[in-house]
């Protein structure tokens, strides 16, 4: 689990080419998990019952603690968008059911939903994005 997360292996290059004066890492998350776990419920849980829940908690954990890292490495240069997908459809109307299986009519519409959130909530830094990508990258006759 500890290398799950896509957006290490393009931090190599920094370690590998520290002459280099410029990166930009741009990290799109699946949203984050909010789902609890009740104590009443998972207190008598065996094996069987912890394997998707597990998952969950192992592959959100691994996302935060990767771009904390690569954040505190590259600072300014690393752009994180990603979004709260909720607590429980069941109790709120704006969350998102991240099972893996659940492609509902409702839950494609949920799903809209929290990207337009994520697009305007960002938006202020989705534009830096799209600013440092239309900068040129190199001077002619410097290649």
């Amino acid at each position: 689990m500890v290398a799950f997360s896509p957006t290490i292996p393009p931090c190599v290059p920094w370690y590998l080419f520290p002459q280099a004066k410029q990166f930009l890492l741009v990290s799109l998350g699946t949203g984050s998990l909010e789902r609890p776990i009740p104590y009443a419920q998972a207190k008598d849980w065996g094996l069987v019952h912890w394997a998707r829940p597990i998952l969950n908690v192992l592959f959100d954990g691994n996302a935060d603690t990767t771009s904390y890292e690569v954040s505190q490495i590259l600072g300014a240069s690393h752009y994180r968008f990603d979004i709260s997908l909720g607590m429980t459809p069941r109790q709120d109307p704006n969350a998102v059911n991240e099972d893996f299986d659940d492609a509902s009519p409702d839950n494609i519409k949920r799903i809209e939903r929290k990207a337009d959130a994520l697009m305007n909530g960002m938006a202020v830094k989705l534009q830096s994005v799209i600013g440092e990508l239309k900068k040129p990258k190199w001077i002619l006759g410097t290649v």
